[in-house]
C-alpha cells in the first residue's frame, strides 16, 4: 500500500525545483560568475570545454529529475508522468546523475574548496545544505529506477 509523503517533501520539491531552476538560468546568464570560470578554462585550456559540457548534462539531468520527484510526491498526478517510462531509463538518469555529481560540478567544488579554505563551519553547513536539498530527488529517481510496480 502506498503511503503518501508528508508535506515535508512538498517543500523539499519546491526548494529543489526553485534551487535548479535558479542554478540553471545563472549558468547559462551571458557574464554569469560560472559561464565566466569555464570562458577562462577554455581559454587555457580547449581540454576544459569537457568540463562545461559535464556541467551542462549535469544541469539538464537536474531538471530531468523533477519529474520522478513530482511523482514521488503526486503518484495519481496525470500531468507527465515517470511511469511512462521504463524503469531502465529511470536507472540510467540515476547512474548519470550520480556519475556527473563527481565530474560535472567543477565550478560548484571550486567554490566550495575557496570557502573551506575560509572558514571550515560555513563549508560544513553548505554541504549539509547541498545534501538535504539534493538527497530527496536523488531518493525518488531510485524508486522509480528500481521500485516501479510492474504493470
Amino acid at each position: 500500500m502506498y503511503k503518501k509523503p508528508s508535506w515535508l517533501w512538498a517543500v523539499f520539491f519546491f526548494l529543489y525545483v526553485f534551487v535548479t531552476f535558479n542554478v540553471t538560468a545563472s549558468f547559462f546568464e551571458k557574464n554569469s560568475p560560472s559561464q565566466i570560470y569555464y570562458q577562462v578554462l577554455i581559454g587555457f585550456n580547449t581540454f576544459f570545454v569537457l568540463h562545461y559540457l559535464f556541467n551542462t548534462l549535469a544541469l539538464i539531468l537536474d531538471i530531468i529529475a523533477i519529474i520522478p520527484f513530482y511523482n514521488y510526491i503526486k503518484p495519481q498526478a496525470t500531468v507527465i508522468t515517470a511511469r511512462y517510462f521504463s524503469s531502465g531509463i529511470w536507472k540510467w538518469l540515476l547512474a548519470l546523475r550520480i556519475g556527473l555529481l563527481v565530474v560535472g560540478r567543477s565550478y560548484d567544488f571550486k567554490q566550495i574548496q575557496s570557502i573551506y579554505r575560509d572558514d571550515l563551519l560555513i563549508t560544513f553547513i553548505l554541504i549539509t545544505g547541498m545534501i538535504l536539498l539534493y538527497a530527496p530527488s536523488y531518493y525518488a529517481n531510485f524508486i522509480f529506477a528500481y521500485r516501479q510496480e510492474k504493470s
